[in-house]
């Protein structure tokens, strides 16, 4: 399937956006964790897959998985 995932700033704005390849969403959350500390957004089309939030420089991102 494909994905697309965006990274945000601290204001919830898109900063940059990449194409991701995967058999399901799990695969695909599991891409983009690896992608490194920053708060994102994952779509599969018109669905929202998932999104992190980073609380804070500190703390790992908190990913929330929407079903």
């Amino acid at each position: 399937m494909h994905y697309r995932f965006y990274r945000l700033n601290q204001n919830d704005h898109i900063v940059s956006g990449d194409d991701v390849e995967a058999a399901h969403d799990n695969e695909a959350v599991e891409k983009v964790s690896r992608t490194g500390r920053s708060a994102w957004e994952l779509w599969c089309g018109t669905r929202k897959v998932a999104r992190a939030l980073l609380p804070n420089e500190r703390e790992q991102p908190r990913v929330m998985v929407y079903r």
